[in-house]
């Protein structure tokens, strides 16, 4: 579930972060160069995540990558220079490398490696109809509503009940 409301989340701001900012009042140089720099973050975040996969639990680093994913969007939502853009590009794309990577270890933790490839492929289909269904909710909530402001702050309380679903895991492997 909570990679279906991430894939949401993060597929529904990520295809509609340039025409966002350009209404926020940024050119649109800028905006491009957010998403961009939110790349560039994902493949740190990606070694990163590998990195402190050897120190720390999965479970500890998905709930890192969520609440930074948390804090990436209010400050997106506030973005109104290419410094706050860029901040908020940047803990974006850490996010979502830190998770991509640390996801399969958490898998693991929570489910054994005997099940791990089929509950992967359920995951990974589930994250693709959240990245499918974000941006459609994001474009129709926009022709309905005129402004993505309360789209994105919908995207974040998906993120928020995200982060209390992994909060609330426990692993079945002792």
């Amino acid at each position: 579930t909570t990679v279906f409301l991430t894939g949401i989340a993060t597929a529904g701001i990520g295809l509609h972060i340039v025409p966002f900012l350009v209404g926020q009042g940024l050119n649109p140089e800028v905006a491009v160069a957010t998403v961009s720099l939110r790349f560039l973050a994902s493949a740190v975040g990606g070694l990163l995540g590998g990195v402190s996969a050897d120190r720390f639990t999965p479970r500890s680093l998905i709930l890192l990558a969520v609440s930074t994913r948390a804090f990436s969007i209010i400050v997106l939502i506030f973005a109104g220079t290419f410094l706050t853009a860029g901040i908020s590009g940047v803990l974006g794309g850490l996010s979502d490398g830190i998770q991509s990577t640390v996801l399969v270890l958490f898998l693991v933790s929570y489910f054994g490696k005997n099940n791990v490839g089929g509950i992967y492929g359920i995951n990974r289909a589930s994250a693709v109809v959240g990245f499918s269904a974000g941006p459609m909710i994001a474009g129709i909530g926009f022709d309905v509503i005129g402004s993505y402001t309360n789209i994105f702050w919908g995207f974040l309380l998906l993120t928020i009940v995200s982060i209390a679903l992994v909060f609330s895991t426990k692993s079945k492997i002792q």
